[in-house]
């Protein structure tokens, strides 16, 4: 059966924003503009009219279990999520062992094209021992991602250079201590509220301090923070891109746009985020971040569901959020809300250009149908439930995901 999507808007190279109807048979897209009507019978008629057709949407993601990195990798594009860069997970694996990295490039087969790993630039993604950095991008790392490491000063000036040497870029996780300091929110009357220790946003805001200085004085290459929540690390940031000419770039998760950590007065674990949900001040000036362009990429936050799924005490909870079933979602509504031009989404959606991990994909004739819609007007707010519980207000939509050809949610 044939698929026709009409009205969609799409973004060219140019930053143009254009009108399509595309036809799609037998996984590809065999016609755009004229759709034929002499088999309507046959024809699935998808209108996305006002909306933006997106087909390089991406996101860094924590590895799930190597055995099941392809079907996991299947399940992502489902969600709409296109592209991906894999990043340790201490959970599953570290990325620190080029034997392991090149069975899991081996494994996805033909998938491959649509992923790219992440590797650790410290043995077991902790502050002690170097990986061997070298033979990991030589195994196929795109990428060093840079977390614990940073606690040993030595060793991460070392790691800096060698990285800068070898020209890939550098992934930074999240700039807070709150595993090692114990902290399992953010700091403020929340946390005193429900008894439990936070950690305040200026100590993510030092820490991001202190690796930009260490930067500067030993990069080169690209660097992306892959989710700051800190509204003066952000500002820090934005300086210090103007003088880089663009070599660094910063990602904002949605859900720290829509949420504060009041949702955590009821102990939702659900809602357990490093870096953590902040205030509603911090909240508001994300929104003004991300409307005024400050913001380079949204991303999810996204972890596997991995082992025993059994519900945990607030407390005991990981840091490991399920998300991708709100994601895009939680995206449009804030994209819409904020007044974000067309031409934004794409960027917004797509990986930052400075890393340079895939090449941008036109949705032409004879190319493969896989893309994701997301409405692009404020229709009037609707109620959703998100994280099974949580009423929330929201604008804006998904409106369709298209696989490989394959109309997954309309």
């Amino acid at each position: 059966m044939s698929i026709a999507v009409v009205n969609g808007k799409l973004c060219d190279e140019q930053k143009n924003i254009h009108v399509r109807n595309l036809l799609i048979q037998g996984g590809k897209i065999t016609g755009v503009g004229y759709i034929p009507d002499e088999d309507e019978a046959a024809l699935t008629l998808c209108d996305v009219s006002q909306s933006m057709m997106l087909p390089n949407t991406f996101d860094f993601l924590p590895l799930p279990e190597p055995s099941t990195i392809a079907s996991y990798t299947q399940f992502v594009q489902s969600k709409g999520m296109i592209n991906m860069a894999y990043i340790p997970n201490a959970s599953t694996d570290c990325l620190d062992s080029p034997d392991v990295l090149k069975g899991m490039i081996d494994a996805l087969g033909p998938l491959s094209t649509h992923v790219k790993f992440i590797a650790s630039a410290s043995k077991g993604n902790e502050a002690n021992d170097l990986s061997e950095l070298s033979l990991l991008v030589d195994a196929g790392a795109s990428a060093i991602y840079f977390d614990r490491i940073i606690e040993n000063e030595g060793l991460f000036k070392q790691a800096l250079t060698y990285v800068d040497m070898i020209g890939v870029p550098i992934i930074f996780g999240p700039m807070t201590t709150m595993q090692r300091q114990g902290a399992h929110l953010n700091e403020g009357p929340t946390s005193f509220e429900i008894g439990i220790r936070g950690e305040a946003e200026q100590d993510e805001f030092s820490t991001i301090q202190y690796v930009l200085n260490l930067v500067q004085s030993h990069v080169t290459v690209p660097v992306h923070f892959h989710c700051v929540s800190s509204i003066r690390a952000i500002e820090a940031i934005c300086q210090f891109k103007q003088a880089s000419k663009g070599l660094i770039s910063l990602g904002v998760s949605p859900f720290h746009l829509v949420f504060s950590d009041d949702v955590l007065r009821s102990y939702n674990a659900k809602l357990k985020f490093n870096p953590p949900l902040r205030s509603n001040v911090t909240m508001t000036l994300l929104n003004e971040a991300l409307a005024d362009g400050r913001v380079d990429h949204l991303t999810s936050l996204h972890y596997p569901q991995v082992g025993d799924s059994q519900a945990l005490s607030f407390f005991d909870h990981p840091f490991e959020v399920q998300t991708l079933d709100y994601f895009f979602q939680v995206v449009s509504h804030c994209l819409v809300s904020q007044g974000v031009p067309l031409d934004g989404y794409e960027r917004l959606l797509s990986c930052p250009l400075s890393l340079s991990f895939f090449s941008p994909v036109t949705l032409g004739l004879h190319s493969t149908a896989t893309f994701t819609v997301l409405k692009a007007v404020s229709d009037q707010p609707s109620s959703m439930v998100l994280f099974d519980d949580l009423n929330v207000e929201l604008s804006g939509g998904l409106k369709a995901i298209v696989n490989q050809g394959d109309l997954v949610v309309s």
